[in-house]
């Protein structure tokens, strides 16, 4: 950062190699971190893997109820098609106003 900064380049104009895809996580969480855009290439970003995204899913449902994207995707791993409102009437919960 102090590079960037002292000679007023954009981010566009580093780029981070790393040897083994287990480093990307690192990166990744320190960019986000910073809200640094980067772009992941010849690889799957560590955020975007299903059983991360799955979790992810788990953790805003237990910290929000109410987030119906989360909870459709806790619901229908594995793949059942089950909507939301199907879901929340099939478990007894009241249909939202």
């Amino acid at each position: 950062m102090h590079h960037k900064f002292l000679h007023n380049t954009d981010h566009r104009d580093y780029a981070i190699l790393y040897r083994g895809n287990h480093q990307a996580r690192q990166f990744e969480r320190v960019l986000r971190e910073q809200r640094i855009p980067y772009y992941l290439s010849g690889g799957l970003s560590f955020f975007e893997r299903t059983e991360v995204r799955d979790l992810m899913a788990y953790l805003k449902l237990l910290a929000n109820p109410d987030n119906d994207s989360a909870f459709l995707r806790v619901v229908n791993t594995p793949r059942r098609e089950i909507g939301a409102a199907h879901a929340r009437k099939a478990l007894g919960l009241c249909p939202r106003p």
